[in-house]
C-alpha cells in the first residue's frame, strides 16, 4: 500500500497547473485543535516541486547530511538533549529533542551552513518553501511568551518555522521587516503535523500550511533578506540561528525530513506533500526525570537499571547502535520507579542510543556506553567517607568530636580528619592549620589548647578524637597528615600519629592519607600492614605499590584520563578513593569509574545513590 501511495503522489507531481488563490487566514483559537487538521483533498495536477535547496537525512549515529544538489555543510552539535532514533511509522531516522522549550542552548541541535551570494542564497531570495513533519512534546497552549523553533534560520533575515503558541512561518525582508504567517493552529502535544511555509516572491506573500491545508497568509512587500553576517547564515534544526555559540528557541519533540525547496509551492503542492508524508501515530509516552549509569561494564545476566517518571508495566529497554537494535524485556519496579533488564551478549557494541519501548511507541531517553563481557569490572557499591566528619548537614563544626560522632551514628563506613603537630609535640585535629589567627605548627599546645570551635567544643587533640573513635570502630578513621613547613616537622607529625594510634590499640581500624609522598612512604615503611593513600593524583598504581602505598586517593579527573589505573589497582589488591564529591552527577561519575570509597561532605547523597543503583 505504501508503494502504491508514493507512485500516486509522484504521478501527481509530474504536470504543471495554476494553483488556486490562497484562502484567508484562520484566526487563532484559545484551545488546542481537536484534530491535527481537516483531511485535505489531493489535487490532480499539483505541478513539479522544483529542486531541493536542502534535504536533511539523519543517520543512526545521530549525524546529519544534506542530500540535495547544494550539499550544504551539516554540523551536528551533539549534546545530552537530542538523539536520533528510528521513528517506527516514518521508517526513517529522526532526532528527538528534549531541551526546555524556547531556551537558549549551546549543544543538542543541527546546523546547515550556507553563504550569501551562492545559488542557495539566491534560491531563497526569489521564493522558497520550508517543509517538515514535527511533533511538539510540550504543551503549546500553556507556553509562555516564548518562541520554540523547529526549523529556522531567522537572524535579521532568513526564514523559519516555529511555535509561538500557534504554528508560524516567518520571513525576514529588507529594512529589518519581519512578516509572519500565523496558522492559528495550536498544536496538540504528541501529535505529528506536516508543515509547509512558503515565501512567494512573485505574489509578495508568505503562507503556512498545516497538514496540506492553507491556514494563514500575510503580504510580504520587499526583498528577501539574507542574514547580514556570515556567522548567522545557517538554518537550525531544533533551534533558531544566531551569530553566537548559543542557539535560541530550543525544540522539544521530533523533527522529520526537514527540506527547503527553491520555489514557492502552491496549495496543490502542499496537499500532495502532506499526503506523501508519513502518518505517525500520536506520541503519548511521558518519560521524564531519567536517571541511569551512563558508562558502565556489566557481566552477562547482570541487570541494567533505568529510573524515570512515567514508566509502566510492560515497558522495554532498547539499545540501538549501528542500525541494529537489541530489545530487552524489562521488569518494572513501581515502588522505586525503575526498569531492570538483564543484559545479554547480543550487546556487542559499546556506544548505544537508549530508548524505552511501549508497544510500537518509542521514547528516546539518552545515550549509554555499555560493555558486556564475562570479565567486566562492574561498578562497586562505594563506601561513604565523611569528609572532616559529618558536619555540613548536621550543623556541627568540621573536624570536631561531634562531627566524628555524627559520622559514626549515621552509619558512614569511614570518617576523614586532618592533623597538625605543635612545637612541643601535641597533635591537634584541624584542616586549615590556623584557628582564630593561631598557626598550630608554630605554636605550643598551651596556646592551641585554649582555642574553641563554633559549638563551644575545644579544638580536639588526636587522643581525644581516638577516644571517640574507639567507641564505634565500625566507622574507620582516615587520618590525613597535613603537609608541614619542613621535613622534620612532617616526620614528627607522622611518628606522633602512629604512636597515638598504637596507644589506643586502633591500628586495625585506621587508614592514613597525605599529599606529601614522603609522609606516605614513611607510614607505609613503619606500618607495612596499614592502608595508606596518596592524594596528589600524579602516580600510577604500580609505582605506588612498590612503595607500599596501597590506595589511590585521587580526584575523579586523573581517573578520567587514566581509567586503566582503576583496573590495575583492583587487580593488584589496591583500593581506589575519590574526593571530594557532593553533587549527584559527580558521585555517579565516581561509581561508574569504579570507586571503592567516595569522600564527601554529603554522605546522605552517597547513601541515596548507592541504594538506587545497587540495593
Amino acid at each position: 500500500m505504501r508503494a502504491k501511495k508514493l507512485i500516486f503522489i509522484l504521478l501527481a507531481l509530474t504536470a504543471c497547473t495554476q494553483a488556486p488563490a490562497p484562502q484567508p487566514s484562520v484566526q487563532p483559537s484559545d484551545e488546542p485543535s481537536a484534530e491535527p487538521s481537516v483531511e485535505p483533498v489531493v489535487p490532480v495536477d499539483p505541478g513539479p516541486v522544483g529542486e531541493r535547496l536542502l534535504d536533511v537525512v539523519f543517520a543512526p549515529d545521530g549525524t546529519a547530511a544534506d542530500t540535495s544538489p547544494q550539499a550544504l555543510t551539516m554540523n551536528t552539535v551533539s549534546g545530552g538533549t537530542v538523539m536520533a532514533y528510528l521513528q517506527p511509522d516514518a521508517e526513517v531516522y529522526a532526532p528527538r529533542f528534549w531541551a526546555a522549550p524556547g531556551t537558549s542552548v549551546g549543544t543538542g541541535f543541527y546546523r546547515a551552513r550556507y553563504a550569501s551570494g551562492t545559488p542557495f542564497a539566491q534560491g531563497l531570495a526569489d521564493g522558497h518553501s520550508l517543509e517538515c513533519v514535527l511533533m511538539c512534546d510540550f504543551d503549546a497552549a500553556r507556553l509562555p511568551d516564548a518562541t520554540v523553533s523547529a526549523f529556522s534560520g531567522l537572524e535579521r533575515g532568513g526564514s523559519g518555522l516555529y511555535v509561538k503558541k500557534t504554528f508560524c512561518f516567518e520571513v525576514g525582508l529588507s529594512g529589518g521587516v519581519s512578516v509572519i504567517a500565523d496558522s492559528g493552529v495550536i498544536p496538540q502535544r504528541g501529535v505529528y503535523y506536516h508543515l509547509l511555509g512558503v515565501y512567494d516572491a512573485d505574489r509578495a506573500e508568505v503562507r503556512i500550511y498545516v497538514d496540506g491545508v492553507l491556514k494563514g497568509s500575510a503580504p510580504a512587500e520587499g526583498r528577501f533578506a539574507v542574514p547580514p553576517t556570515k556567522a548567522a547564515c545557517w538554518y537550525g534544526i531544533g533551534v533558531d540561528a544566531t551569530p553566537s555559540g548559543l542557539a535560541t528557541g530550543a525544540w522539544s519533540g521530533d523533527i522529520i525530513a526537514p527540506r527547503i525547496y527553491d520555489n514557492a509551492l502552491t496549495d496543490a503542492h502542499a496537499a500532495a506533500l502532506s499526503q506523501a508524508a508519513p502518518a505517525c501515530e500520536p506520541y503519548t509516552m511521558r518519560i521524564t526525570a531519567t536517571d541511569y549509569l551512563t558508562d558502565i561494564s556489566l557481566r552477562p545476566g547482570s541487570a541494567f537499571r533505568f529510573f524515570a517518571d512515567g514508566l509502566q508495566e510492560g515497558d522495554r529497554l532498547l539499545f540501538a547502535a549501528g542500525g541494529k537494535t537489541v530489545d530487552l524485556p524489562a521488569t518494572f519496579h513501581p515502588a522505586r520507579g525503575f526498569l531492570s533488564a538483564p543484559v545479554t551478549t547480543e550487546l556487542q557494541a559499546e556506544e548505544y542510543a537508549l530508548l524505552v519501548g511501549r508497544g510500537r511507541q518509542l521514547a528516546p531517553v539518552g545515550n549509554v556506553r555499555l560493555t558486556v563481557a564475562a570479565d567486566a569490572e562492574e561498578p562497586r557499591r562505594p563506601a561513604a567517607v565523611a569528609h572532616r566528619g559529618w558536619w555540613l548537614s548536621t550543623a556541627v563544626p568540621e573536624n570536631s568530636v561531634a562531627a566524628l560522632k555524627a559520622a559514626q551514628d549515621g552509619g558512614c563506613e569511614a570518617a576523614e580528619m586532618d592533623i597538625w603537630i605543635t612545637t612541643d609535640g601535641e597533635v591537634y585535629v584541624n584542616h586549615d592549620g590556623t584557628l582564630d589567627g593561631v598557626r598550630i605548627e608554630n605554636s605550643t599546645s598551651e596556646t592551641v589548647g585554649r582555642l574553641t570551635l563554633t559549638n563551644g567544643e575545644p579544638i580536639p587533640t588526636l587522643d581525644q578524637y581516638l577516644d571517640q573513635h574507639a567507641r564505634n570502630t565500625a566507622t574507620t578513621l582516615v587520618i590525613e597528615v597535613k603537609t608541614h613547613a619542613s621535613r622534620a616537622r612532617n616526620d614528627a607529625c607522622v611518628d606522633a600519629a602512629l604512636a597515638a594510634v598504637d596507644r589506643h590499640g586502633l591500628a586495625d581500624h585506621v587508614q592514613y592519607i597525605a599529599f606529601d609522598l614522603e609522609n606516605c612512604r614513611r607510614i607505609a615503611k613503619a606500618r607495612p600492614g596499614a592502608m595508606v593513600g596518596y592524594l596528589n593524583g600524579d602516580l600510577d598504581p604500580l609505582t605506588l605499590k612498590e612503595m607500599g602505598i596501597m590506595q589511590l586517593d585521587y580526584q575523579t579527573s586523573p581517573f578520567t584520563f587514566h581509567p586503566e589505573w582503576i583496573r590495575t589497582a583492583h587487580a593488584n589488591g589496591m583500593l581506589v578513593n575519590m574526593w571530594t564529591l557532593d553533587k549527584d552527577e559527580d558521585i555517579k561519575l565516581a561509581i561508574q569509574l569504579g570507586a571503592d570509597y567516595i569522600t564527601t561532605n554529603a554522605p546522605e547523597r552517597v547513601f541515596a545513590l548507592r541504594e538506587k543503583y545497587f540495593d
